[in-house]
């Protein structure tokens, strides 16, 4: 039983370590279209958070992996908010989406500290 429960994780992590350049090459290409204010550039920015966290690798010592995992979820949700901020049109939105930013900041800061930056 608990074989079955490490493939799927191990499965994971071989497709993340083969899948890393071509990732690294669409979050470059995510980044360049985050200037553009179109929904394309959004869900390109969307899509970066997912293949960002798909492509993270394990170290084995779950505490810290799991805040580097929250790490970049925050920096991630930064880059996204920052988007919303430069494009957005409700001032309501905005406002959330500053918010959000200085939460993120807040979080990547306090995990950095805990566990030595990403």
């Amino acid at each position: 039983m608990f074989a079955k429960l490490l493939v799927a994780p191990v499965l994971a992590l071989a497709l993340a370590s083969v899948t890393a350049p071509v990732v690294a090459q669409q979050s470059m290409n995510s980044m360049h279209s985050m200037a553009e204010c179109t929904p394309d550039a959004m869900h390109a920015a969307i899509a970066k958070m997912g293949d960002h966290m798909s492509s993270m690798q394990s170290t084995g010592d779950m505490d810290k992996d799991y805040a580097h995992a929250m790490m970049a979820m925050a920096k991630d949700q930064r880059d996204l908010s920052a988007w919303e901020m430069k494009c957005g049109k409700s001032s309501k939105t905005m406002k959330m989406a500053k918010d959000s930013m200085h939460g993120a900041d807040t979080q990547y800061k306090a995990w950095g500290e805990i566990f030595g930056g990403a």
